[in-house]
């Protein structure tokens, strides 16, 4: 699902309208949080949600089943960071075909006046793309095709053709891309800022390269760091969340594990500010700042920067403990004021 998400800029997430089961999923250890939750960290933008099995007998269209299920949905996916005007929730049934490819029809929903769900992604309008800017390309494979070495990914930023010499960070190795190719279209000479694509490139094997690794402008790029200071939200975290905690970081296409080296200040509930007083702790609903630790270097961005690049998720044994935007790191010249720190790279 994480590789799945990560190359995507719409997301359907298919939920069960039958009682019991709408329940089992939207708990806290339940996968209707856990997808939603990754989507966006992920840079899925616009989400639909696809409410199926509304034709089950414990459900039979009813509207009051449908409202109960957008009033527990909605609040959630605004907490994680999802506008209503970028979700859609649509009532289906799979198994009939109900309002898949055409609006169902008022005999069987009378109270349903919106578009089907094949109508919903139809009518969407294109995502802006940053195809000015400098290039990123966060990579998620690669493999050997008759002897050349093949990298896929999705560019997130700038523009790439063929003959240009990236950089591969975070080795800072040069490439040049001798071939482009767009999922099964033949082979193009250019690709841009939203594309999915297998750069055919010359100046690299497979072993020089992992994924989380970037292709970038040779000119600017992407920062390689070990330090970052973060502000985390903690959507569910069993126990309390201090200095030392470890967990799994997802950003881009990168997995690493990450270490908290100093919790900077939590804002207050109430007042909306950061807390005058360190905290030696945190809990679950917390928003804070935090600076992390990584084994090995990784290649992020600040979220100012480059959005896509730039938020992460907190994963521990298994659930999604919190997510997060990068605020500044080790390499930022520019560092912004951050509550209770200076700067992640230099003693306080």
């Amino acid at each position: 699902m994480i590789a799945g998400a990560a190359q995507a800029d719409v997301g359907i997430l298919v939920i069960s309208a039958r009682r019991g089961e709408f329940e089992a999923g939207f708990d806290r250890s339940g996968q209707t949080r856990e997808h939603a939750t990754l989507a966006k960290t992920l840079g899925v933008r616009k989400l639909i949600i696809a409410v199926n099995k509304m034709d089950e007998e414990t459900v039979n269209w009813a509207e009051e089943r449908f409202e109960a299920i957008k009033k527990k949905l909605v609040p959630y996916l605004k907490s994680v960071g999802y506008s209503p005007s970028s979700v859609d929730i649509i009532p289906i049934s799979a198994i009939s075909g109900a309002n898949l490819m055409t609006p169902v029809s008022s005999d069987i929903c009378s109270w349903y006046k919106g578009d089907s769900l094949i109508g919903t992604l139809d009518a969407m309008k294109p995502l802006p793309r940053n195809i000015d800017g400098e290039v990123r390309i966060p990579l998620l494979d690669k493999w050997k095709d008759r002897g050349v070495t093949v990298l896929s990914g999705k560019i997130e930023s700038g523009t790439v053709s063929v003959g240009d010499t990236l950089t591969l960070m975070p080795n800072k190795q040069p490439i040049e891309v001798t071939g482009i190719e767009i999922e099964d279209l033949e082979d193009v000479t250019l690709a841009q800022a939203g594309e999915n694509v297998n750069l055919l490139v010359k100046g690299a094997d497979v072993s020089d390269v992992s994924s989380g690794f970037v292709l970038c402008s040779t000119d600017n790029t992407c920062p390689v760091v070990t330090k970052f200071i973060a502000q985390l939200v903690l959507v569910s975290l069993p126990g309390v969340f201090t200095i030392g905690h470890t967990s799994m970081l997802h950003i881009h296409t990168q997995t690493v594990h990450v270490t908290a080296a100093r919790l900077y200040s939590e804002i207050d509930r109430k007042t909306k500010k950061p807390a005058a007083k360190r905290p030696r702790f945190v809990q679950q609903g917390s928003i804070c700042y935090v600076a992390f630790e990584t084994d090995t270097p990784i290649c992020l961005e600040k979220f100012s920067d480059h959005p896509q690049m730039g938020r992460f998720t907190l994963r521990h044994e298994g659930l999604t403990i919190g997510i997060g935007k990068v605020l500044t790191h080790q390499e930022d010249t520019k560092p912004p004021q951050i509550p209770g720190c200076k700067f992640a790279g230099k003693k306080e």
